[in-house]
């Protein structure tokens, strides 16, 4: 079933008042009003001062003309403060008891007419009209169709020579259980599916080229309904859809005596009375017995319209033609049915849209949503709208939005309670281009680089999406900023976030910082300012450390001196005879060297004392490394360990002394050579 068509109740039991645009012609000189006394514009004057008059009269004529009140309210009736172009307009209330100056509703006990004065004022002019409301009483506890009201009540009046049109009665209130339409109708003379007697009509048919009908029942008996992709013709077959020509169906109107006809429109259906009984209805019409067809989905959508849409109430005119009925009609009398449901009626609290908001790019559409609370809401349904179609359109039924122009706009949800929510939503135009402030750029591992999206035309939007093909090498955040990770090339794109594609690249490589410094620690030994000492035969370890880290930690091991004393490979140094070596420990680059003397003696040197050269307290990030070193009693051939006593898993340290920061904490290491022992605390950090 197709999505009923819901407008806020509020927005429909309220002052129409339609404004179009005043175009003020090139040339034409503003009459200025100076201050006095406000002078007061005649009832009679108000249709001349429409094409003419000073700015100011031309505007109250105007708000006048196009300002309207419903003719029976039940809840608080808003009434607008302003005009056309910022007229004010205040009002006074007969009745405040029933209704006050603003509109508010106090249900009275027996419906009851308020006359609410409106008065219209621009620069030293004003207008005062006087507007009839009836306020209804209390309809709840109604279990009979009651009467709305009645006209030409045995005073019958001739449709082929007069007409007559009003404003809907049924405009703004409740109908939703069904409505009559009941009237006495005799012919006159020759009659035909073609003639005018009653019909309702909304502002499009009103204002259309053609007659436009919406509901209307013709001399012939037709009732015909044409709204909103809608309609039924009933008691005729219509010619245009399908049929080879227009047949009219049985006559039921007499032209002996007055006939009385009822209209029953209900949520089910419609069914036309004569005389008190059936003549035909939907059903007889589906069945075939009933010349006509029903291009319906939901019968209740009838009702919806005739509530929120039919402006008009016409008598001898508002079908699709203009051919005059021959007769009279009398005793138009208009029945609400009663609907006591809808006074157990679940209201709508809130409305939550899928999208708190949004932009996309003219020419785009977007899909909004909205979720209903409660869940049990009676009439879970909105209508959308948008507070400038010129920026941006949305579908009343879908709430598909669509980019029209280039700006800023706000989207609506209403519901039927008049519970709402809304969206901002931006337009721009499509990306044309993106370019970047660098195209390439090397960086050493562990620098950063910000890069900054230009994007034309200038009026687009500015939002892009970063991203790195290679994020080993380089990493790009949601902002441009690039984190150099690892030795490598990788392309960072910036890409137009509406849907263009349109993008731009920086190719950035990634090499090794400049080597510095080298340390060089031993495994099981000590190394006393550049010097270790070996027992001949035996074997220890070297390592090399370079800074920064971010520099290349690959080293070479080359004897230098004393080839015959020891030898090196991977790090391990051979001793071979007593003597004194030179061991060179360089930088990949070439840029840093640590040389070592090695001294290899014939018998083993115990150790005496241990102090730290290293940071007795030092603090690390999470990734970041350093080493541990110590001196010893000179020439001390004692094994070196480290042993962490406190804060495993936080730092890890190897058997040359290499610390580690593996997550935030503090941790303590113990460093032993010999009998003598020392601590580093190590305090980590993200």
């Amino acid at each position: 079933m197709k999505q009923k068509i819901f407008k806020s109740l509020a927005l429909f039991m309220t002052v129409v008042l339609v404004i179009s645009t005043l175009q003020i012609m090139g040339g034409a000189e503003m009459k200025t009003v100076l201050a006095g006394d406000l002078i007061e514009i005649e009832d009679g004057d108000i249709d001349d001062l429409i094409g003419s008059g000073t700015p100011h009269q031309y505007l109250i004529a105007y708000t006048v003309k196009n300002l309207e009140l419903p003719l029976f309210v039940e809840y608080d009736l808003y009434l607008p403060t302003t005009g056309f172009l910022d007229t004010i307009i205040t009002w006074y209330s007969d009745t405040p008891g029933v209704m006050s100056n603003l509109g508010e509703v106090t249900t009275p006990e027996t419906d009851t007419e308020v006359t609410l004065t409106a008065t219209v004022s621009s620069g030293n002019y004003y207008h005062q009209k006087d507007y009839k409301v009836t306020v209804l009483s209390d309809k709840s506890n109604e279990d009979e169709a009651w009467k709305l009201a009645s006209y030409f009540t045995d005073e019958p009046m001739d449709l082929s020579q007069e007409k007559f049109s009003m404003q809907n009665p049924f405009q703004g209130i409740n109908i939703l259980g069904g409505v009559s339409i009941k009237f006495n109708v005799k012919h006159t003379g020759e009659f035909s599916y073609r003639d005018n007697i009653i019909a309702f009509n909304d502002e499009y048919a009103k204002q259309s080229l053609s007659s436009a009908g919406r509901l209307y029942f013709t001399g012939s008996s037709y009732l015909g309904y044409n709204a909103n992709y809608q309609l039924f013709d009933a008691n005729v077959m219509n010619g245009s859809y399908g049929a080879s020509k227009w047949t009219e169906g049985v006559d039921y109107i007499s032209a002996v005596q007055e006939t009385v006809v009822e209209i029953k429109l209900m949520p089910d259906g419609y069914a036309v009375y004569i005389d008190g009984v059936m003549a035909y209805d939907t059903e007889s019409v589906e069945n075939g017995t009933t010349y006509g067809e029903n291009q319906m989905w939901d019968y209740e959508d009838v009702l919806y319209w005739l509530m929120y849409e039919a402006t008009t109430l016409s008598l001898g005119s508002g079908n699709w033609w203009t051919d005059v009925f021959n007769g009279t009609i009398s005793n138009l009398e208009l029945y609400v049915e009663p609907y006591s449901w809808y006074y157990n009626y679940v209201d709508v609290e809130s409305i939550t849209l899928n999208k708190s908001s949004a932009t996309i790019k003219k020419g785009d559409t977007l899909q909004l949503t909205a979720k209903i609370s409660p869940s049990n809401a009676t009439y879970p349904y909105v209508y959308w709208y948008s507070s400038n179609p010129a920026i941006a359109t949305v579908d009343e039924d879908t709430g598909l939005v669509k980019g029209t122009g280039v700006g800023s706009a706000r989207i609506y949800a209403v519901s039927l309670d008049g519970a709402s929510a809304e969206m901002p939503i931006t337009v721009t135009n499509p990306v044309t281009s993106v370019t970047l402030n660098k195209n390439k750029k090397t960086l050493v591992k562990g620098d950063t680089l910000t890069l900054k999206a230009t994007i034309a035309p200038s009026n687009a939007n500015k939002s892009v999406k970063w991203k790195s093909d290679n994020e080993s090498v380089a990493k790009v955040n949601s902002s441009g900023k690039v984190t150099a990770k690892g030795v490598g090339t990788a392309r960072i794109r910036a890409t137009a976030a509406d849907g263009t594609n349109k993008y731009a690249e920086c190719i950035v490589t990634v090499k090794y910082a400049n080597a510095k410094k080298v340390t060089v620690t031993a495994k099981n030994a000590v190394i006393n300012d550049n010097t270790v000492y070996v027992v001949k035969g035996e074997k220890i370890s070297i390592k090399g450390s370079v800074s920064p880290n971010t520099a290349k930690q690959k080293v070479t091991y080359k004897v230098t001196k004393g080839k015959d004393c020891v030898s090196i490979k991977n790090g391990v140094i051979t001793s071979q005879k007593a003597g004194t070596a030179t061991i060179s420990v360089k930088s990949a680059d070439g840029k840093a060297v640590r040389k070592i003397t090695v001294k290899v003696i014939k018998k083993a040197k115990a150790n005496k004392s241990l102090t730290l050269t290293s940071k007795k307290n030092a603090s690390l990030k999470v990734g970041a490394s350093s080493s541990i070193t110590v001196k010893a009693t000179k020439g001390t051939t004692s094994a070196l360990t480290y042993t962490i006593t406190s804060g495993k898993g936080i730092v890890t340290v190897d058997k040359y002394g290499i610390i580690k920061a593996k997550k935030a904490g503090t941790a303590v290491i113990k460093a032993k050579c010999g009998k003598q022992t020392v601590k580093v605390t190590v305090t980590v950090t993200k």
